[in-house]
Protein backbone atom coordinates (compact mmCIF):
# COMPACT_ATOMS: atom_id res chain seq x y z
CA UNK A 1 0.00 0.00 0.00
CA UNK A 2 0.82 3.77 -0.46
CA UNK A 3 -0.09 6.75 1.19
CA UNK A 4 -0.92 9.80 -0.76
CA UNK A 5 -2.59 12.67 0.61
CA UNK A 6 -2.22 16.03 -1.44
CA UNK A 7 -3.26 16.17 -5.37
CA UNK A 8 0.46 16.82 -6.45
CA UNK A 9 1.35 13.48 -4.52
CA UNK A 10 -0.98 12.04 -6.89
CA UNK A 11 0.75 12.97 -9.56
CA UNK A 12 3.13 9.83 -8.73
CA UNK A 13 0.47 7.22 -8.91
CA UNK A 14 -1.62 8.88 -11.97
CA UNK A 15 1.66 8.67 -13.75
CA UNK A 16 1.82 5.27 -12.84
CA UNK A 17 -1.34 4.11 -13.28
CA UNK A 18 -1.31 5.92 -17.10
CA UNK A 19 1.85 4.08 -18.07
CA UNK A 20 0.51 0.12 -16.53
CA UNK A 21 -2.35 1.04 -18.88
CA UNK A 22 -0.93 2.26 -21.96
CA UNK A 23 1.62 -1.10 -21.31
CA UNK A 24 -1.05 -2.86 -21.46
CA UNK A 25 -2.64 -2.04 -24.20
CA UNK A 26 0.48 -1.92 -26.08
CA UNK A 27 2.70 -4.56 -24.88
CA UNK A 28 1.01 -6.89 -22.76
CA UNK A 29 3.39 -9.37 -22.34
CA UNK A 30 5.38 -6.85 -20.71
CA UNK A 31 2.81 -5.44 -18.55
CA UNK A 32 2.59 -8.45 -15.69
CA UNK A 33 6.95 -7.47 -15.59
CA UNK A 34 6.08 -4.08 -14.88
CA UNK A 35 3.22 -3.69 -12.74
CA UNK A 36 5.24 -5.33 -10.04
CA UNK A 37 8.30 -2.48 -10.67
CA UNK A 38 5.39 0.08 -11.06
CA UNK A 39 6.50 2.28 -7.89
CA UNK A 40 10.24 2.02 -8.63
CA UNK A 41 10.08 5.30 -9.61
CA UNK A 42 14.03 5.60 -10.43
CA UNK A 43 14.41 2.52 -12.66
CA UNK A 44 15.60 2.86 -16.42
CA UNK A 45 11.98 2.54 -18.22
CA UNK A 46 14.32 1.26 -21.30
CA UNK A 47 17.23 -0.62 -19.56
CA UNK A 48 15.42 -1.95 -16.56
CA UNK A 49 11.85 -2.28 -17.83
CA UNK A 50 12.95 -3.38 -21.22
CA UNK A 51 10.52 -1.03 -22.61
CA UNK A 52 11.02 -0.09 -26.67
CA UNK A 53 10.66 3.27 -28.34
CA UNK A 54 7.32 2.43 -29.60
CA UNK A 55 6.18 1.39 -25.83
CA UNK A 56 7.81 4.88 -24.33
CA UNK A 57 6.01 7.19 -27.00
CA UNK A 58 2.81 5.58 -26.48
CA UNK A 59 2.99 5.99 -22.47
CA UNK A 60 4.45 9.72 -23.14
CA UNK A 61 1.40 10.43 -25.35
CA UNK A 62 -0.54 9.07 -22.67
CA UNK A 63 0.90 10.60 -19.87
CA UNK A 64 0.72 14.02 -21.97
CA UNK A 65 -3.00 14.14 -22.85
CA UNK A 66 -4.12 12.90 -19.10
CA UNK A 67 -2.62 16.39 -17.88
CA UNK A 68 -2.66 18.86 -20.93
CA UNK A 69 1.21 18.67 -21.03
CA UNK A 70 0.59 20.16 -24.85
CA UNK A 71 -0.63 23.57 -23.32
CA UNK A 72 2.91 23.95 -22.13
CA UNK A 73 4.94 23.20 -25.38
CA UNK A 74 7.56 20.56 -23.48
CA UNK A 75 5.77 17.49 -24.64
CA UNK A 76 8.82 16.29 -26.23
CA UNK A 77 10.97 16.19 -23.01
CA UNK A 78 9.28 12.92 -22.08
CA UNK A 79 10.88 11.13 -24.25
CA UNK A 80 14.52 12.36 -23.70
CA UNK A 81 13.61 11.30 -19.79
CA UNK A 82 13.91 7.79 -18.88
CA UNK A 83 12.41 7.40 -15.77
CA UNK A 84 9.24 8.03 -13.65
CA UNK A 85 10.37 9.99 -11.44
CA UNK A 86 11.77 12.47 -14.03
CA UNK A 87 8.12 12.38 -16.01
CA UNK A 88 6.93 13.13 -12.84
CA UNK A 89 8.82 16.75 -12.50
CA UNK A 90 8.20 16.78 -16.27
CA UNK A 91 4.35 17.10 -15.61
CA UNK A 92 4.93 19.34 -12.39
CA UNK A 93 6.90 22.00 -14.79
CA UNK A 94 4.17 21.82 -17.56
CA UNK A 95 1.33 22.68 -14.49
CA UNK A 96 4.12 25.53 -13.90
CA UNK A 97 3.98 26.78 -17.16
CA UNK A 98 0.32 26.77 -18.35
CA UNK A 99 -1.00 23.22 -18.43
CA UNK A 100 -4.21 22.92 -16.92
CA UNK A 101 -7.91 20.54 -16.53
CA UNK A 102 -7.48 16.59 -17.28
CA UNK A 103 -8.55 14.79 -19.78
CA UNK A 104 -9.74 11.08 -19.36
CA UNK A 105 -10.55 8.56 -21.35
CA UNK A 106 -13.63 6.36 -21.69
CA UNK A 107 -13.60 2.69 -21.60
CA UNK A 108 -14.71 2.28 -25.31
CA UNK A 109 -17.89 -0.04 -23.79
CA UNK A 110 -20.04 0.72 -26.66
CA UNK A 111 -16.86 1.70 -29.21
CA UNK A 112 -13.53 3.11 -29.46
CA UNK A 113 -12.65 5.00 -26.89
CA UNK A 114 -13.39 9.04 -26.48
CA UNK A 115 -11.29 11.92 -24.79
CA UNK A 116 -13.09 14.35 -22.55
CA UNK A 117 -11.39 17.13 -20.74
CA UNK A 118 -12.62 18.26 -17.46
CA UNK A 119 -11.78 21.78 -15.34
CA UNK A 120 -9.83 21.09 -12.95
CA UNK A 121 -12.12 23.58 -10.78
CA UNK A 122 -15.65 21.37 -12.01
CA UNK A 123 -13.42 18.26 -10.57
CA UNK A 124 -12.74 20.02 -7.19
CA UNK A 125 -16.23 21.27 -6.66
CA UNK A 126 -17.60 18.13 -6.86
CA UNK A 127 -15.10 16.38 -4.64
CA UNK A 128 -15.57 19.08 -2.29
CA UNK A 129 -19.97 17.98 -2.86
CA UNK A 130 -18.71 14.27 -2.24
CA UNK A 131 -17.11 15.07 0.97
CA UNK A 132 -20.14 17.28 2.52
CA UNK A 133 -23.03 14.66 1.12
CA UNK A 134 -20.61 11.36 2.64
CA UNK A 135 -20.39 14.04 6.29
CA UNK A 136 -23.66 14.71 6.37
CA UNK A 137 -25.00 11.09 5.83
CA UNK A 138 -22.77 9.27 7.94
CA UNK A 139 -22.17 8.94 12.07
CA UNK A 140 -18.82 7.81 11.92
CA UNK A 141 -16.08 10.56 11.12
CA UNK A 142 -14.32 9.54 7.76
CA UNK A 143 -10.42 8.89 8.46
CA UNK A 144 -9.01 7.18 5.85
CA UNK A 145 -9.70 6.26 1.84
CA UNK A 146 -8.91 3.34 0.39
CA UNK A 147 -8.78 3.10 -3.21
CA UNK A 148 -9.14 -0.14 -5.25
CA UNK A 149 -9.31 1.54 -8.26
CA UNK A 150 -7.02 2.61 -11.17
CA UNK A 151 -6.17 6.61 -10.41
CA UNK A 152 -6.54 7.90 -13.88
CA UNK A 153 -9.82 7.27 -14.44
CA UNK A 154 -12.16 9.88 -13.93
CA UNK A 155 -14.43 7.88 -10.97
CA UNK A 156 -11.19 7.21 -9.35
CA UNK A 157 -9.57 10.36 -9.52
CA UNK A 158 -12.31 12.43 -7.94
CA UNK A 159 -12.50 9.66 -5.46
CA UNK A 160 -8.77 8.60 -4.57
CA UNK A 161 -7.34 11.61 -5.90
CA UNK A 162 -9.30 15.06 -4.88
CA UNK A 163 -11.67 13.41 -2.40
CA UNK A 164 -8.78 12.77 0.37
CA UNK A 165 -7.83 15.92 -0.39
CA UNK A 166 -10.71 18.01 1.13
CA UNK A 167 -11.40 15.39 3.61
CA UNK A 168 -8.10 16.09 4.74
CA UNK A 169 -7.83 12.20 4.91
CA UNK A 170 -5.02 10.03 3.91
CA UNK A 171 -5.49 7.53 0.87
CA UNK A 172 -4.07 3.90 1.09
CA UNK A 173 -3.73 2.51 -2.50
CA UNK A 174 -4.86 -1.08 -2.61
CA UNK A 175 -5.13 -4.01 -4.76
CA UNK A 176 -7.19 -6.79 -4.49
CA UNK A 177 -4.48 -9.16 -3.22
CA UNK A 178 -3.36 -6.40 -0.39
CA UNK A 179 -7.24 -5.78 0.22
CA UNK A 180 -8.22 -8.12 3.05
CA UNK A 181 -10.34 -7.27 6.02
CA UNK A 182 -7.97 -7.43 8.45
CA UNK A 183 -6.74 -3.97 6.89
CA UNK A 184 -9.79 -1.71 7.32
CA UNK A 185 -11.12 0.19 9.89
CA UNK A 186 -13.95 2.05 11.59
CA UNK A 187 -13.86 5.64 9.64
CA UNK A 188 -12.71 3.83 6.01
CA UNK A 189 -14.31 4.97 2.45
CA UNK A 190 -13.22 1.72 0.16
CA UNK A 191 -13.67 3.04 -3.16
CA UNK A 192 -13.91 0.32 -5.54
CA UNK A 193 -16.06 -1.30 -8.61
CA UNK A 194 -18.73 -4.20 -8.71
CA UNK A 195 -16.56 -6.97 -9.41
CA UNK A 196 -14.59 -6.54 -5.97
CA UNK A 197 -17.58 -6.51 -4.10
CA UNK A 198 -18.82 -9.80 -5.77
CA UNK A 199 -15.82 -11.08 -4.62
CA UNK A 200 -16.29 -9.96 -1.12
CA UNK A 201 -19.90 -11.14 -0.68
CA UNK A 202 -18.53 -14.91 -2.63
CA UNK A 203 -15.54 -14.96 0.13
CA UNK A 204 -17.72 -14.12 2.84
CA UNK A 205 -15.50 -10.90 4.49
CA UNK A 206 -16.85 -9.49 7.94
CA UNK A 207 -15.96 -6.23 7.30
CA UNK A 208 -15.57 -3.64 10.88
CA UNK A 209 -18.71 -1.47 11.73
CA UNK A 210 -18.30 2.29 10.45
CA UNK A 211 -16.67 2.00 6.98
CA UNK A 212 -18.43 3.20 4.28
CA UNK A 213 -18.78 1.28 0.44
CA UNK A 214 -18.64 3.29 -2.37
CA UNK A 215 -18.75 1.42 -6.10
CA UNK A 216 -19.54 2.63 -9.87
CA UNK A 217 -18.52 2.02 -13.21
CA UNK A 218 -21.58 -0.66 -13.70
CA UNK A 219 -24.51 -1.10 -12.23
CA UNK A 220 -23.95 -3.13 -8.70
CA UNK A 221 -25.92 -6.68 -8.95
CA UNK A 222 -28.85 -6.45 -6.25
CA UNK A 223 -27.75 -9.63 -4.67
CA UNK A 224 -24.47 -8.22 -4.00
CA UNK A 225 -25.52 -5.04 -2.53
CA UNK A 226 -28.48 -7.36 -0.10
CA UNK A 227 -25.45 -9.58 0.83
CA UNK A 228 -22.90 -7.01 1.58
CA UNK A 229 -25.27 -5.04 3.66
CA UNK A 230 -26.77 -8.82 5.60
CA UNK A 231 -23.43 -10.04 5.96
CA UNK A 232 -21.40 -7.45 7.06
CA UNK A 233 -20.97 -4.30 8.65
CA UNK A 234 -21.34 -1.70 6.34
CA UNK A 235 -22.65 1.69 7.61
CA UNK A 236 -23.79 2.02 4.25
CA UNK A 237 -22.93 1.40 0.32
CA UNK A 238 -22.84 3.97 -2.16
CA UNK A 239 -23.47 3.75 -5.76
CA UNK A 240 -21.77 6.29 -7.65
CA UNK A 241 -23.78 7.38 -11.19
CA UNK A 242 -21.48 9.11 -13.75
CA UNK A 243 -19.35 9.12 -16.66
CA UNK A 244 -16.20 9.96 -18.88
CA UNK A 245 -18.02 12.43 -20.41
CA UNK A 246 -20.16 13.85 -18.03
CA UNK A 247 -18.27 13.37 -14.28
CA UNK A 248 -20.30 12.22 -11.23
CA UNK A 249 -23.77 13.20 -11.65
CA UNK A 250 -25.87 11.43 -8.72
CA UNK A 251 -25.26 8.56 -5.90
CA UNK A 252 -27.78 5.74 -4.40
CA UNK A 253 -27.86 4.17 -1.12
CA UNK A 254 -30.50 1.66 -2.13
CA UNK A 255 -28.98 -0.85 -4.38
CA UNK A 256 -29.31 1.18 -7.48
CA UNK A 257 -33.18 1.50 -7.20
CA UNK A 258 -33.14 5.27 -7.15
CA UNK A 259 -30.53 8.07 -7.46
CA UNK A 260 -29.83 11.35 -5.96
CA UNK A 261 -28.31 14.18 -7.78
CA UNK A 262 -25.53 16.39 -6.63
CA UNK A 263 -26.37 19.88 -5.18
CA UNK A 264 -25.32 21.70 -8.22
CA UNK A 265 -27.32 19.58 -10.47
CA UNK A 266 -30.68 19.67 -11.99
CA UNK A 267 -32.60 17.23 -14.18
CA UNK A 268 -34.60 18.62 -17.23
CA UNK A 269 -37.54 17.21 -18.23
CA UNK A 270 -35.85 15.82 -21.27
CA UNK A 271 -32.86 13.07 -21.13
CA UNK A 272 -30.90 16.17 -19.66
CA UNK A 273 -28.71 17.79 -17.25
CA UNK A 274 -27.92 21.32 -16.00
CA UNK A 275 -24.80 21.56 -13.73
CA UNK A 276 -23.95 24.92 -11.85
CA UNK A 277 -20.39 25.53 -12.08
CA UNK A 278 -17.74 27.07 -9.88
CA UNK A 279 -18.29 30.05 -11.71
CA UNK A 280 -22.17 30.45 -11.11
CA UNK A 281 -22.69 29.46 -14.58
CA UNK A 282 -25.35 26.94 -15.95
CA UNK A 283 -24.38 24.20 -18.29
CA UNK A 284 -26.34 21.81 -19.96
CA UNK A 285 -24.91 17.73 -20.60
CA UNK A 286 -26.40 15.24 -22.05
CA UNK A 287 -27.23 12.36 -19.81
CA UNK A 288 -25.68 8.96 -20.67
CA UNK A 289 -28.21 6.64 -19.90
CA UNK A 290 -32.74 6.97 -20.34
CA UNK A 291 -33.83 7.65 -17.12
CA UNK A 292 -37.25 7.95 -14.88
CA UNK A 293 -37.16 11.44 -13.94
CA UNK A 294 -38.87 11.57 -10.32
CA UNK A 295 -38.17 15.17 -9.40
CA UNK A 296 -35.50 17.60 -10.56
CA UNK A 297 -33.02 15.90 -8.36
CA UNK A 298 -34.04 11.78 -8.52
CA UNK A 299 -34.41 9.27 -10.88
CA UNK A 300 -34.32 5.68 -11.63
CA UNK A 301 -31.77 4.62 -14.13
CA UNK A 302 -32.50 3.06 -17.98
CA UNK A 303 -31.22 1.81 -21.22
CA UNK A 304 -27.82 3.21 -22.67
CA UNK A 305 -28.50 5.94 -25.24
CA UNK A 306 -26.36 4.88 -27.23
CA UNK A 307 -27.80 1.02 -27.26
CA UNK A 308 -29.09 1.86 -30.24
CA UNK A 309 -27.11 2.04 -33.53
CA UNK A 310 -27.49 2.15 -37.72
CA UNK A 311 -26.57 -0.64 -39.61
CA UNK A 312 -27.76 -0.05 -43.26
CA UNK A 313 -29.51 2.34 -42.63
CA UNK A 314 -31.47 0.67 -40.17
CA UNK A 315 -31.77 1.02 -36.32
CA UNK A 316 -30.99 -1.97 -34.07
CA UNK A 317 -30.80 -2.26 -30.57
CA UNK A 318 -27.56 -3.83 -29.31
CA UNK A 319 -28.57 -5.03 -25.59
CA UNK A 320 -31.93 -6.37 -27.77
CA UNK A 321 -29.14 -8.66 -30.55
CA UNK A 322 -27.40 -9.49 -27.54
CA UNK A 323 -30.64 -11.43 -25.35
CA UNK A 324 -31.62 -12.72 -28.56
CA UNK A 325 -27.78 -14.29 -28.92
CA UNK A 326 -28.36 -15.75 -25.78
CA UNK A 327 -30.77 -17.87 -26.16
CA UNK A 328 -28.29 -20.04 -28.80
CA UNK A 329 -27.81 -22.99 -27.33
CA UNK A 330 -24.53 -23.29 -26.04
CA UNK A 331 -23.83 -19.60 -25.63
CA UNK A 332 -23.67 -18.69 -21.71
CA UNK A 333 -22.24 -14.86 -22.85
CA UNK A 334 -22.53 -12.46 -25.47
CA UNK A 335 -21.44 -9.32 -26.50
CA UNK A 336 -21.98 -7.28 -30.25
CA UNK A 337 -20.51 -4.13 -31.17
CA UNK A 338 -20.44 -2.16 -34.54
CA UNK A 339 -17.40 -3.30 -36.35
CA UNK A 340 -15.28 -0.40 -36.88
CA UNK A 341 -12.38 -2.17 -38.75
CA UNK A 342 -14.99 -3.11 -41.68
CA UNK A 343 -15.22 -0.64 -44.58
CA UNK A 344 -19.09 -1.27 -44.49
CA UNK A 345 -21.65 -0.98 -42.15
CA UNK A 346 -21.73 -3.68 -39.87
CA UNK A 347 -21.52 -5.67 -36.51
CA UNK A 348 -19.16 -8.11 -34.58
CA UNK A 349 -20.00 -10.04 -32.27
CA UNK A 350 -18.04 -11.87 -28.88
CA UNK A 351 -19.45 -15.00 -27.85
CA UNK A 352 -18.12 -17.11 -24.18
CA UNK A 353 -19.40 -20.96 -24.80
CA UNK A 354 -21.03 -22.80 -21.73
CA UNK A 355 -18.24 -25.44 -22.07
CA UNK A 356 -14.63 -24.19 -22.22
CA UNK A 357 -12.28 -24.67 -23.33
CA UNK A 358 -12.98 -25.95 -26.80
CA UNK A 359 -10.83 -27.31 -30.04
CA UNK A 360 -10.47 -26.19 -33.16
CA UNK A 361 -13.30 -28.46 -34.02
CA UNK A 362 -15.60 -27.40 -31.96
CA UNK A 363 -15.69 -23.63 -32.34
CA UNK A 364 -15.74 -23.81 -35.67
CA UNK A 365 -19.22 -25.93 -35.11
CA UNK A 366 -20.51 -23.26 -32.54
CA UNK A 367 -19.60 -21.00 -35.54
CA UNK A 368 -21.91 -22.52 -38.01
CA UNK A 369 -24.73 -23.13 -35.21
CA UNK A 370 -24.12 -19.71 -34.57
CA UNK A 371 -24.48 -18.86 -38.13
CA UNK A 372 -27.59 -21.29 -38.19
CA UNK A 373 -29.46 -19.78 -35.51
CA UNK A 374 -29.17 -16.13 -37.11
CA UNK A 375 -30.41 -16.83 -40.16
CA UNK A 376 -33.59 -18.42 -38.20
CA UNK A 377 -34.18 -15.41 -36.16
CA UNK A 378 -32.55 -11.98 -36.92
CA UNK A 379 -32.66 -9.92 -40.21
CA UNK A 380 -29.77 -9.46 -42.84
CA UNK A 381 -28.93 -6.23 -41.39
CA UNK A 382 -28.78 -7.85 -37.73
CA UNK A 383 -26.74 -10.59 -38.05
CA UNK A 384 -22.86 -9.92 -37.09
CA UNK A 385 -19.82 -10.42 -39.80
CA UNK A 386 -17.32 -11.17 -37.11
CA UNK A 387 -17.25 -13.23 -34.63
CA UNK A 388 -14.56 -14.32 -31.74
CA UNK A 389 -15.12 -17.05 -29.54
CA UNK A 390 -13.35 -16.24 -25.78
CA UNK A 391 -12.74 -17.48 -22.27
CA UNK A 392 -14.95 -14.10 -21.50
CA UNK A 393 -15.75 -10.94 -22.67
CA UNK A 394 -13.16 -7.94 -22.82
CA UNK A 395 -13.19 -6.15 -20.01
CA UNK A 396 -11.49 -3.00 -18.50
CA UNK A 397 -9.41 -2.72 -15.36
CA UNK A 398 -12.77 -1.42 -13.85
CA UNK A 399 -14.47 -4.37 -15.22
CA UNK A 400 -16.54 -2.49 -17.49
CA UNK A 401 -17.53 -4.49 -21.03
CA UNK A 402 -15.20 -2.62 -23.35
CA UNK A 403 -14.59 -2.97 -27.38
CA UNK A 404 -12.12 -5.67 -28.60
Amino acid sequence: MQQRSSLEDSFQVLVADLVLASLHRSNPSKFKHFELSALEFDLDLRKDLDLDSLDLMQAASSVATFFNVYDSGIEDVFLAKRTLASWVQTVIKARQLGAKDFTFQSSGSMGSPKLFRHSEAWLEQEAQLWVQSLRSAQPTPMKRVLACVPSHHIYGFIWTCLLPKYAGVECLRCTLESLKPAVLRPGDVLVTVPLVWDYMVQCGWELPAGCVGISSTTPMKQATFDGLLRTTKLASLWQIYGSSETAGIASSVDGGLTFECLPNIRLLQVNQLERITPEGDTVLQELPDRVERMSQTCFKLGARTDDVVKIASQRVSLSALESTLLACQGVAQVAVRVDTSSSVSALKACVVPRAWPLDSQQQTQLLFELSQYCERHLSQHERPRRWMIAAQLPTSALGKKIDW
